[in-house]
């Protein structure tokens, strides 16, 4: 699998439909067969965002990644938990494999290791802190 480069939705790292059905070995019509079936156990906004109008453009606009996305009226953008379940639900060695390097290497972003110790505490604080809401907000 190609290395992806990391798309953001509302600072949230997101996948498309397209991205999704290649990294987890299907195609786009299986992830929305999937979607349709199973509707009510995804949430928006924790599974998944729907994008339509003026932001689905000015997304796809922003991202330059046209996927076959400006065609369809709604634009899915999907979250690890989004990819978690559809992996469950392939439920093929692939999909798990796949959904176990999504995990590892596109949804987790990777911290700088930065030394802080050079900074004065009062900056340290709340270099940490803000780290601390970020992790808060991606639960």
């Amino acid at each position: 699998m190609n290395q992806l480069q990391p798309i953001e939705h509302q600072g949230t790292r997101v996948l498309t439909s397209s991205i999704l059905a290649e990294s987890l070995g299907t195609v786009i019509q299986i992830i929305t067969n999937n979607f349709n079936r199973n509707k009510d156990r995804y949430t928006v906004g924790k599974h998944y965002f729907a994008l339509e109008g003026e932001e689905k453009r000015a997304f796809l606009n922003q991202h330059q990644n046209d996927l076959g996305s400006r065609n369809s009226a709604v634009l899915y953008l999907w979250t690890e938990k989004g990819a978690w379940l559809h992996a469950k639900s392939l439920n093929t060695d692939r999909a798990w494999e796949a959904y176990e390097m999504l995990v590892d290497d596109y949804y987790r972003v990777k911290e700088a290791s930065i030394n802080l110790s050079g900074l004065s505490p009062q900056l340290q604080l709340l270099i940490q802190m803000e780290q601390s809401v970020k992790q808060i907000e991606q639960r």
